[in-house]
């Protein structure tokens, strides 16, 4: 992992976006 604590919590965020967008797509092909 990288040293820079900005660095990793840019990553973190992203990576919790990406989260997002994944159950939001599961949650409307599963209630579509």
């Amino acid at each position: 992992m990288l040293s820079d604590p900005d660095s990793s919590f840019v990553f973190e965020l992203s990576c919790v976006d990406i989260f997002k967008d994944a159950a939001a797509l599961v949650y409307y092909f599963t209630n579509a």
